[in-house]
């Protein structure tokens, strides 16, 4: 199958878990055999057009949805679908008919939702690009064939716009097992390097976006009063600069990396003891597939799409902000055994989440998608 995925960001460009999808998906797509292309935005240094491997690149200038419909019209006929990330279909599907599937990575409308009733400001800009977002949502799920949704949770936000239950298909994301398979002298020579090598304390690790409703500032709080453990942070946002002013006062007891490349992550994961993603709200959570990759054990929000790929026995989830965060990294960080035990359990129980078996679930969607509107024709 030849497969036109648009996406606007695709490495060297980063947005977090989505860019991480786009580029796995598409891999382990080609790997299956299919003839793959993504349309992204263009990144600095970057060239207007290569291939990844096996996968082709091509990248277009701003606005987004403009110059990639543009693109899409010129490549449909070398394809057979098109698989728009969000809205970033929009460009597309106002142009073109072509059997097209569109991945809810989330929704505009659940982010304004949350945002309200978390009391998360947003300012008038924000929420003014949050409301147009939101329609340009709701136009791409009703122009597409069909829709892929990464969690339940998910799935039944889109199904507010009105959408049909049975035009929805739940493909939870995947992980990239080798890339967390780490040595024990690269551990160190992290661990050493952000300085956490320097005593016996446990590593409790936050990795992600520093965003306000990542409510990092429970774990600061927590590692207060938790003797024998240190807390790094990886990652970097809106939120980086008051974080690193709530952790001053623990000096070394907190190192923050800043922004770290997509490459280089899984060796941070190595180096802690104990990983920590005390979310607010979120649609699925990769965090937590990471964490069983790397053999680590998870303390993870109760909330959201996080419980839908969080296995028992790898940790724990906790309601946030009622004081269970910190009562669990104390209880881990006192418990070698314990933790070596759900590390263990996460790494057995991670590999039905493999990129491979999410591209073969992907591709029925779309073939189905294909078949249907040749019947149709």
């Amino acid at each position: 199958m030849r497969i036109l995925h648009l996406s606007m960001d695709y490495p060297p460009r980063m947005a977090g878990g989505t860019t991480i999808h786009t580029y796995q998906l598409c891999k382990a797509e080609a790997e299956l055999g299919h003839e793959v292309t993504v349309v992204a935005e263009a990144a600095k240094g970057a060239p207007a057009e290569e291939f990844d491997g096996k996968v082709k690149v091509v990248r277009v200038g701003r606005p987004y949805t403009y110059f990639s419909g543009r693109a899409a019209k010129r490549l449909l006929k070398d394809h057979d679908v098109v698989h728009g990330h969000g809205t970033c279909a929009r460009g597309h599907l106002s142009a073109n008919d072509f059997p097209t599937v569109v991945k809810m990575h989330n929704t505009w409308k659940g982010e304004m939702e949350r945002h309200k009733r978390l009391g998360i400001g947003e300012g008038v800009a924000r929420g003014l690009a949050m409301r147009m977002y939101t329609n340009m949502d709701k136009f791409c799920v009703m122009k597409a064939d069909h829709l892929i949704a990464i969690s339940d949770v998910t799935k039944h936000e889109t199904m507010a716009y009105g959408v049909p239950e049975e035009k929805i298909t739940v493909i939870h994301n995947g992980i990239d097992m080798a890339r967390f398979r780490i040595e024990s002298e690269v551990r160190a020579a992290v661990r050493s390097k952000t300085r956490m090598g320097r005593s016996k304390h446990i590593v409790v690790g936050y990795i992600g976006r520093l965003e306000r409703h990542k409510n990092v500032e429970e774990v600061v709080e927590a590692i207060k009063g938790i003797e024998g453990a240190d807390l790094l942070v990886v990652g970097g946002g809106d939120d980086e600069a008051r974080i690193r002013h709530m952790a001053a006062p623990l000096g070394e007891r907190v190192h923050m990396t800043g922004f770290v490349p997509y490459e280089q992550v899984p060796r941070y994961y190595a180096a802690c003891d104990i990983i920590v993603y005390p979310s607010l709200y979120e649609p699925l959570g990769n965090v937590i597939l990471e964490s069983n990759a790397s053999g680590k054990p998870i303390i993870a929000s109760n909330v959201d799409g996080i419980p839908e790929v969080f296995e028992e026995g790898t940790g724990y989830l906790v309601e946030p902000k009622t004081g269970q965060l910190k009562e669990r990294i104390a209880e881990l960080v006192a418990d070698e055994k314990k933790r070596f035990q759900m590390g263990r359990h996460g790494l057995s129980m991670v590999g039905r989440h493999s990129w491979t078996e999410v591209a073969r679930k992907t591709v029925e969607v779309l073939e189905m998608v294909v078949d249907k509107r040749r019947r149709m024709a």
